[in-house]
């Protein structure tokens, strides 16, 4: 529906309510996108970051360990 408020005409179907229908789709998944970027995906890589990093310190520990280094603090 299409209310022209200057002219005070009412349409049904009309070619500017076709822009206003794609232009809402897009900011509906323009938001569920940001929102599921936002509440999963950056928190899924920052533990990641931090998972690799404790990974890799166990794992210079261990070779340390095995040539007979004293791990440095």
């Amino acid at each position: 529906m299409n209310v022209e408020f200057m002219s005070r005409e009412i349409t049904l179907g009309a070619p500017a309510t076709q822009w206003w229908i794609n232009l809402s789709t897009a900011i509906v998944f323009g938001l569920g996108f940001a929102t599921v970027l936002t509440l999963i995906v950056t928190p899924a890589m920052l533990m990641a970051i931090e998972n690799m990093r404790e990974w890799r310190m166990g794992w210079v520990a261990r070779l340390r360990a095995w040539f007979g280094r004293p791990a440095q603090a």
